[in-house]
């Protein structure tokens, strides 16, 4: 998916001040070019991330989700007592 992506947006991901956190170095691999520049800035920037309680969901497939699915999904996660 990288190949077809434009430079601009390979920059852009690629020079997120995110990056410099040890908890998000893990996700930058393939599953992110998948992903919009948006999509990747609400994800990392979510406040869910500092609770310990979701970290089992910091995984690259997270970037395989649309932003404006994840946060429902946690609703319902912790509705059925998932997270």
């Amino acid at each position: 998916m990288l190949y077809s992506r434009d430079s601009e947006f390979i920059r852009e991901v690629l020079t997120m001040p995110e990056w410099d956190d040890p908890k998000f170095q893990g996700l930058l691999t393939s599953n992110i070019w998948n992903s919009n520049v948006s999509d990747v800035k609400e994800i990392l920037q979510m406040p869910e991330w500092n609770d310990l309680k979701y970290k089992h969901l910091l995984v690259p497939s997270i970037f395989g989700i649309s932003y404006k699915n994840i946060r429902p999904t946690m609703d319902l996660f912790e509705e059925y007592g998932i997270c």
